[in-house]
């Protein structure tokens, strides 16, 4: 017998008509096995994401593609568990085939009573994590995505293939946008499709879940998109800048593709902020190692090449910082920055005792083993609190695109 929330979650995606069950993409049987695991099994049995395993739906599209049968693009949604969600208590996942490939991602709102839903419209934050990290773990762990709805904003946590992090590498995708050669394990990803085709999608299944619980009726305005993102994230985050399809990003310990140099690697003005870490062994702040695979921009000749398709030709400095940056200037902490004529912003913030992690994050694994693998995450910064300042100064300092409307009174 469901309880009555999960009867409640049923009837809504059945009215609604948008929990799918394609035939053609493997989800039918796979996509029930995981819902009752979720819905009856307790939370404690649950650790981690080992869970994801049972729906198959990796295996199912990594078959398919190896048999050349078509996967067809489409989105599920369900019912989030509450432990995954932000304080909010408010937030859905949607399970994503998209290009032959699986991906998840958490949605999350605003509390009930935050002024964001009397608002005209409502800002949409894509946070996406690292290749070996899974949405859930990602948005307990950075603070990221419970900043951004405490802003009064969406967070989307989008994941790569469910399960990732503890299958085989050659069976894994990422969504990183990076355009890698062929033969690595990046080369089927188009970040910048696959954000596209979901943003339509959280579109249309934020206003139903509004109404199914009684929430005013805000609509988005995506033009106000911020990605923000952590190594393999934040290599999507400015990959979707470049593209156009965001025009304000944060890049948290992620490469920058070498394709932004090119001519027209740049489609228009963006605001973009680099946090790299010194002590970074997997994404050196000076450029790529021999370990490291693509390569990838120095993060201050990627913020050069960001400020010229701004049309500045001059260097960064750390003088004459709007708040946003010089906030989080200090000893141990480099702050750079230039703000455009047009009030664009393009700044990299390099932190001498921070690893391959989001400052001020909770440990990946624990602090010992963080500081032995270089994963260690800086106490001096907070990225929650960057990603918190960086949309303020989008609707107070920002060009006047970038204004938020009013909040109705």
């Amino acid at each position: 017998m469901l309880n009555p929330n999960t009867a409640t979650w049923f009837e809504f995606c059945r009215e609604r008509g948008v929990l799918k069950m394609s035939i053609a993409s493997y989800r039918p049987f796979t996509t029930a096995i995981a819902d009752i695991v979720d819905y009856f099994a307790p939370d404690g049995l649950r650790a981690g994401d080992n869970y994801d395993l049972i729906s198959g739906r990796t295996w199912a599209h990594a078959a398919a593609r190896h048999l050349g049968v078509p996967v067809n693009d489409d989105v599920t949604v369900r019912r989030a568990r509450a432990q995954d969600l932000t304080s909010s208590e408010l937030g859905f996942e949607l399970q994503i085939s998209h290009g032959g490939q699986a991906y998840n991602a958490l949605v999350h709102l605003p509390a009930r009573d935050h002024a964001a839903w009397r608002a005209e419209s409502m800002r949409v934050v894509l946070d996406s994590h690292g290749f070996t990290d899974s949405p859930r773990r990602h948005t307990a762990r950075s603070g990221i995505s419970e900043a951004i709805t405490q802003s009064g904003s969406i967070s989307v946590a989008l994941g790569g293939s469910r399960g990732e992090h503890i299958l085989p590498l050659p069976l894994t995708r990422s969504h990183d946008g990076m355009e890698a050669p062929d033969g690595s394990r990046f080369k089927d990803a188009d970040g910048a499709a696959l954000v596209k085709f979901l943003l339509r999608h959280v579109e249309k299944t934020v206003a139903q879940y509004a109404r199914a619980q009684r929430l005013p009726h805000v609509p988005l305005d995506m033009k106000r998109t911020v990605a923000v993102g952590f190594s393999n994230g934040g290599a999507l985050s400015t990959a979707l800048a470049a593209k156009g399809v965001v025009s304000h990003a944060i890049s948290f310990s992620g490469p920058t593709p070498t394709s932004i140099a090119k001519p027209n690697g740049i489609a228009g003005k963006t605001n973009v902020i680099f946090v790299a870490g010194e002590l970074d062994p997997v994404i050196p702040p000076n450029g790529p190692h021999a370990i490291t695979h693509p390569s990838f921009l120095p993060v201050n000749e990627a913020a050069r090449v960001f400020l010229e398709s701004n049309g500045v030709t001059s260097r960064m400095s750390n003088k004459h910082l709007p708040g946003v940056l010089a906030a989080f200037a200090q000893p141990g902490v480099e702050v750079k920055g230039k703000r455009t004529k047009d009030g664009h912003l393009v700044g990299v913030i390099r932190i001498a005792d921070n690893g391959h992690a989001v400052p001020g994050s909770a440990p990946f694994i624990s602090r010992k083993a963080d500081d032995e693998i270089g994963f260690q995450s800086s106490p001096k910064v907070s990225g929650a609190k960057l990603v918190t300042e960086f949309l303020r100064y989008l609707d107070e300092e920002g060009p006047k695109e970038t204004r938020a409307p009013a909040v109705k009174a």
